[in-house]
């Protein structure tokens, strides 16, 4: 006798696996009402609540995934809207596209809101299905060896004769499961205390790292041996095959089970070496390299023909051959374009704050040298005057020596004062202030030059006056020990942003300086014939019928080392100890080089160069194009 005052709704499933919830909760009196897949569920709960029509004490549904162009993920709406409204309403989730639960999705629906999730229901999953809903419902299960009965045969190859074509549907189910990829992910990415070993995956992850099946048969061997090791692991995807301990090939479940579901396949096989089943069935196998990469395999496995894009790939390591689901193989690739984002998220934001912090300071930079350099234009100006009114009062004070003399008192205070000494060294003092004036009148325009946020490209940049630029601001970290050497030819003025060209001469030479004061450190106090050096060349130059503007920064330091050299313009690679450098003044001056000017950019470590074998040390060649 049905029992109304346990009612459960099923919906969002098939037509085929509906029916058999129906019947099998019907048949354990309990009142089941279905809802059409089309519906959105919690409206139809909502409409429910507000009518105040009773719920339902238990919701069957789907995982997620109803049809292969479907990509909603209702339940977790439907676990998330029963937990903020209707408590009582539990929700059991079912995945009829699997024989059996994985970790990672139960994981993934406890966390929505479900009390538990279910595996397709057929007669190998019905007692186990139905005693947890039962349980849920607080009801005790009856008769459950005649439900069994009722499914019919268990068979795995019966089974899925009841498809109309497992090749045209294998498609279709490859991508519902491509659609469940990002439920998975997040699933094993909510929590970093919980890792699946099957699924630590990282941005270089190799097909070897996956999880791979090896289940091998002779080909001698009958075909039963081969349907018996299916229905024992219903996961396996299909069975490297051998002939004499050597891999011969591959045949897939898909495939065996297409096979032995015809009429008459099963006695003309099952007796017979699975060769003869073989030799029928074989198709195109796909066979990888264990070291072969996630993602380039995911590609290559997808561009196969459609009636092969679920056939197990082989993956061969070390003269071993074992399988890949290529659905852990799509999930893998899942993962590590789940970890590429979350990483370039991270460098982004890393690179916005600098970016932000870069455009306050230059800010600053504009404002402060803006206010320092009129005072120092005022002062440098003065000088001039300064100069000329010493030398005449100078002048004044030796012809009133000539032409009178001096009394014991004035000449009791020039010798205190030592008048002869001011007289010669008054001059230097003001010298040594104009050229003090002048150097700081340069660092105030470099800084000027380098803080201009410029918005149009300027066609008489001056390439010598953005290094004498950098070379000013950058003064205080030349020491007097590090020997700059400038080889500086006369070459044509360039179109382009001196601001930008400033900032990238500056990240050069800087990165010099740095090398030849690290070397100096390390070397021995007795090793007296090396010099820190850093040398600038500017020269024109030709090459692939265009003129150019050649610029070079080379340093006599410990060079960089070969196995980095690729990476050296990649954003935030950094070679200085951590907190010394981003990792984006190359990568930026290469950008400013390339894109803005349309120039090029290269490194030579050691470098070699006017007949000089550099053995260490690096050098930075920029190239700015003529137009």
């Amino acid at each position: 006798m049905i029992d109304l005052q346990k009612k459960v709704l099923v919906t969002q499933l098939s037509e085929e696996q509906q029916k058999l919830w129906q019947s099998s909760l019907m048949s354990q009196g309990i009142n089941v009402v279905a809802e059409s897949a089309s519906k959105d569920l919690v409206e139809v709960l909502t409409q429910m609540s507000q009518v105040e029509q009773k719920l339902p004490d238990l919701l069957l549904m789907d995982i997620g995934i109803t049809s292969a162009n479907s990509t909603s993920l209702q339940a977790r709406a439907v676990c998330r809207w029963c937990a903020d409204n209707h408590p009582d309403t539990k929700v059991i989730l079912t995945n009829p596209r699997e024989d059996q639960v994985k970790s990672v999705g139960l994981r993934w629906a406890i966390r929505q809101g479900a009390i538990d999730l279910l595996p397709r229901l057929h007669s190998l999953t019905a007692v186990e299905s139905i005693t947890k809903v039962l349980e849920a419902l607080g009801t005790k299960p009856e008769n459950l060896d005649n439900l069994v009965e009722s499914f019919g045969k268990s068979e795995p190859e019966q089974l899925v004769s009841t498809q109309s074509s497992i090749r045209e549907s294998a498609t279709a189910d490859l991508v519902r499961k491509m659609a469940m990829i990002p439920m998975i992910v997040m699933a094993t990415t909510e929590s970093k205390d919980e890792t699946d070993n099957n699924l630590n995956i990282s941005l270089g992850s190799t097909l070897d790292e996956l999880c791979l099946y090896d289940v091998k048969i002779e080909l001698e061997s009958l075909g039963i041996t081969a349907n018996n090791a299916f229905k024992e692991n219903t996961l396996l995807p299909g069975i490297i095959l051998t002939e004499g301990g050597e891999y011969s090939g591959m045949i897939s479940r898909q495939r065996f089970l297409d096979y032995m579901s015809r009429p008459y396949s099963l006695e003309l096989f099952s007796k017979r070496p699975l060769r003869i089943l073989y030799e029928s069935a074989q198709t195109e196998i796909m066979v990888l390299d264990g070291k072969s990469l996630v993602v380039s395999s995911a590609q290559e496995s997808l561009g196969r023909s459609p009636e092969l894009i679920y056939e197990p790939v082989v993956v061969s390591t070390n003269g071993t051959y074992k399988l890949l689901d290529v659905h852990d193989l799509f999930v893998a690739q899942s993962q590590i374009h789940e970890l590429a984002t979350r990483l370039i998220r991270e460098q982004t934001q890393d690179r916005m704050v600098q970016t932000e912090k870069m455009a306050t300071l230059g800010e600053i930079v504009s404002e402060v040298s803006h206010d320092i350099g009129t005072p120092v234009e005022a002062i440098y100006n003065n000088l001039n005057y300064l100069s000329d009114y010493t030398k005449s009062l100078i002048d004044v004070i030796q012809a009133y020596e000539q032409e009178t003399t001096s009394s014991p008192q004035i000449a009791e205070i020039k010798d205190a004062i030592n008048m002869d000494f001011i007289l010669e060294d008054l001059p230097k003092v003001v010298s040594g202030i104009i050229a003090g004036t002048s150097q700081l009148k340069k660092i105030v325009a470099g800084l000027q030059t380098f803080s201009k946020m410029e918005e149009t490209m300027s066609k008489d940049i001056d390439v010598y006056e953005c290094l004498e630029n950098s070379l000013a601001i950058l003064n205080t970290r030349l020491k007097k020990d590090v020997l700059v050497i400038k080889n500086y030819s006369s070459v044509p003025h360039i179109t382009g942003f001196s601001s930008q060209l400033v900032q990238v001469f500056m990240n050069l030479i800087s990165n010099a300086i740095d090398a030849v004061s690290a070397s100096a450190s390390l070397r021995q106090v007795s090793d007296t014939e090396w010099k820190p050096q850093v040398e600038i060349t500017i020269k024109p130059y030709s090459a692939d019928g265009k003129d150019w503007v050649m610029i070079k920064v080379g340093d006599n330091g410990s060079g960089i080392p070969a196995e980095i050299q690729p990476k050296i313009f990649e954003n935030f690679f950094a070679t200085k100890e951590s907190g010394k450098g981003k990792g984006l003044g190359l990568a930026i001056s290469h950008q400013i080089v390339t894109q803005n000017h349309k120039g090029k950019i290269s490194l030579r470590s050691p470098w070699i160069e006017s007949g000089k074998d550099i053995s260490t040390g690096a050098e930075f060649q920029v190239l700015l194009p003529l137009f």
